[in-house]
């Protein structure tokens, strides 16, 4: 898998106010925004920018939930839905604080666990990069 790195500003026109998208060594990279509250609308943005990032291609991506303030049940349901992991491979989610790992994992155990991907929670951004190289 190989993923054209070409459009490296997609969050420059539609997402760039709830988070920061970029490659890094062939992996999307999502850093949310700082006290972002995740709904259904906020998600669906997200994944469409993800999308297009991707060329519409299978992905594979690190998200930051760091600075995460919450998540509402259709944002989960969402992102846990057939629509919103897509053309995912793998999904590593980082986390460096409690409230973020709580988020994670109850999105993990509750939305994502249906979902076909790969997914799984570090607190080590070098360990979930090292996780996603195995998908290449």
């Amino acid at each position: 898998m190989h993923l054209k790195e070409s459009n490296t500003n997609i969050n420059t026109n539609d997402v760039s106010d709830i988070v920061k998208l970029y490659f890094e060594d062939g992996v999307i990279v999502g850093e949310f925004a700082k006290d972002l509250h995740v709904t259904d609308k906020v998600a669906k943005r997200i994944v469409k920018a993800r999308k297009e990032m991707s060329n519409y291609e299978p992905c594979l991506i690190l998200v930051d939930v760091t600075s995460v303030k919450s998540v509402t049940k259709s944002g989960r349901d969402y992102f846990g839905s057939p629509e919103g992991s897509d053309l995912l491979i793998a999904s590593a989610i980082y986390s460096n604080n409690r409230l973020s790992n709580f988020l994670a994992n109850f999105l993990i155990k509750v939305n994502l666990i249906k979902s076909r991907i790969k997914v799984k929670l570090f607190d080590d951004r070098a360990k979930a990069m090292k996780w996603l190289s195995s998908f290449k």
